[in-house]
């Protein structure tokens, strides 16, 4: 039945007046059909005819596709040690699991600390190693394999030693929108017997293609003294990045370049 034609259409002209019970009668009707209408107009309650055949199909496609895939990069909770400890040496600092248009990636972070004794002068040679390291694996149930790894050495014999990461740097972004993920990670070093500049780095890695590396020496303010320090060396690619990834770079350094206080 045309509910909308049977509210729409006026009596006609040529009818002769009616009764008051005809009349309640046409008004009951009436209401009874603005009640059906808006029952038939509510969403969901549309009869199978009417269904958009084109959402159906999007609704099967979008349900057919990995979550992870269709995601832009997405940080994940931090995995229990135990499941990471053959994945590593030394010590691990800091872990960064996240999704992307490639996967589940895991970027490591270790710190290996050791004494060497040089045979010839019997002089203790101080050692640090950082590895940062990339995992990926396409479900969670697949193991994990390395994609990269970036290792620094650091030797100091009969002074200071010190090395480390910059934890608060390490990111995981998307800065071009493309969906798979840019690692940041942050280190600095130093070898030395007074108040002298550390050694920086930052690395920036996207997949197995994309890699900035800058380096620099720390800005060392002393009161009274006029500063010394903070030169910054770009890699020659770096100029040709994309500006954004060029201006993250920038704010990476502008936090870290008057080094570590730890």
């Amino acid at each position: 039945m045309n509910w909308l034609l049977l509210i729409s259409t006026p009596p006609s002209a040529s009818s002769s007046p009616k009764k008051p019970g005809a009349i309640r009668a046409d008004t009951a009707l009436l209401a009874l059909a603005v009640a059906l209408l808006s029952v038939f107009a509510t969403p969901g309650c549309s009869s199978p005819t009417s269904v958009d055949t084109a959402e159906v199909s999007k609704a099967k496609a979008v349900a057919a596709v990995k979550p992870e895939r269709m995601a832009k990069v997405q940080v994940r909770a931090d995995f229990p040690l135990d499941q990471l400890k053959r994945m590593f040496k030394g010590t691990l600092v800091k872990q960064l699991a996240f999704d992307d248009k490639d996967g589940h990636g895991l970027l490591l972070l270790s710190r290996n600390e050791e004494t060497l004794q040089e045979d010839a002068t019997e002089e203790s040679v101080g050692h640090i190693t950082l590895i940062a390291e990339q995992f990926i694996r396409t479900t969670p149930d697949a193991p994990w394999t390395s994609r990269w790894q970036v290792e620094q050495s650091i030797s100091c014999e009969g002074l200071d030693l010190d090395a480390g990461y910059f934890l608060e740097q390490t990111q995981a972004t998307d800065l071009d929108a493309d969906g798979r993920a840019e690692l940041t990670f942050a280190t600095h070093s130093f070898c030395g017997g007074g108040i002298d500049p550390q050694q920086l780095r930052i690395d920036l890695r996207q997949g197995d293609q994309q890699h900035f590396v800058v380096n620099g020496d720390s800005l060392v303010e002393i009161e009274g003294d006029p500063p010394f320090g903070g030169e910054r060396r770009d890699d020659p690619n770096v100029a040709k990045a994309l500006p954004q990834i060029r201006a993250h770079l920038d704010n990476v350094w502008t936090a870290i370049k008057r080094g570590s206080t730890h």
